[in-house]
C-alpha cells in the first residue's frame, strides 16, 4: 500500500500555494500563523469542511487574497479575466 502525500486526502493545495507565494516574496513571515489566519478566515466566510473535500475556486482564493493577504504582501492579477491564459503567456 502506498502512503498518502501532503494533500492527497484534502484539498487545501490553493491554500499552501499561497503560503509559499508569500514565504517567497515576503521577508519574516509566520507560516503557521497565515496559515491559522486563512484557516479561520475559510472557516468564518465559507463552508471549511466542503473547501477540504472539493478545493478552493477562484473567488475563494480571491477573499483570502483581499481578507488575509493583502495587508502583508502587493497583490497583482492582470490575468484575472482571462482564465484561458496560457502557462507560456502567464
Amino acid at each position: 500500500m502506498e502512503p498518502f502525500y501532503q494533500g492527497a486526502l484534502d484539498s487545501l493545495c490553493g491554500v499552501y500555494n499561497i503560503i509559499n507565494a508569500v514565504k517567497k516574496t515576503t521577508k519574516n513571515i509566520d507560516s503557521e500563523n497565515l496559515f491559522a489566519e486563512i484557516i479561520n478566515h475559510l472557516d468564518n466566510k465559507k463552508n471549511l469542511s466542503e473547501i477540504m473535500l472539493k478545493g478552493i475556486n477562484r473567488q475563494t482564493l480571491s477573499g483570502i487574497f483581499n481578507d488575509v493577504v493583502g495587508d502583508k504582501v502587493k497583490i497583482s492579477s492582470p490575468f484575472w479575466s482571462k482564465p484561458n491564459t496560457s502557462l507560456d503567456l502567464f
